[in-house]
C-alpha cells in the first residue's frame, strides 16, 4: 500500500459490478480512497451534487442514457476533474472523441491494477 495515495479520492463509473469491484479492490490495495461506484452516467453526474473526488475511472459502455464519453465531457467541462477511461472500445471514433474532450489516459481492458494506478498518478501529476 502506498501511504501517499490514501488522500486521493476516486469515483468508479462502471456498469459491470464484478469489474467495478475488482477495480475498487485493486485501487484500495494501492492505497487509494475509493469514495463511490456508480453504473450510469446520470448517476455519476448527480453524485457530484453532494460529493467530491480527485479523479474518475470511467468505462465507455454504461447503463442508461449517457455513455461514458458523454458523461466524461460534462465532468471535465463543468466539474473540472480528470478522468481515466478504461474500456474495451478502441475504435477511432471513441479514441478521437476522448482526446477532443480532454481525456489524458485511455486504457484498454483488461487493465492491470498497476496500469490504473499509474494512470491516476499521471493525470494528477504525481510522482
Amino acid at each position: 500500500m502506498d501511504i501517499q495515495n490514501k488522500n486521493i479520492k476516486v469515483l468508479i463509473v462502471e456498469d459491470n459490478r464484478i469489474i467495478a469491484l475488482d477495480i475498487k479492490e485493486s485501487l484500495e490495495e494501492f492505497g487509494f480512497n475509493v469514495v463511490g461506484t456508480v453504473s450510469r452516467g446520470e448517476k455519476a453526474l448527480s453524485w457530484f451534487s453532494s460529493n467530491y473526488c480527485d479523479v474518475v475511472i470511467m468505462d465507455i459502455n454504461l447503463e442508461g442514457r449517457l455513455n461514458g464519453l458523454e458523461t466524461a465531457k460534462y465532468i471535465i467541462e463543468d466539474i473540472k476533474i480528470p478522468i481515466v477511461i478504461i474500456s474495451a472500445q478502441t475504435d477511432d471514433y471513441s479514441t478521437q472523441f476522448a482526446k477532443e474532450i480532454g481525456i489524458q489516459e485511455y486504457i484498454t481492458k483488461p487493465a492491470s491494477p498497476e496500469q490504473i494506478a499509474n494512470s491516476i498518478k499521471r493525470v494528477l501529476n504525481l510522482p
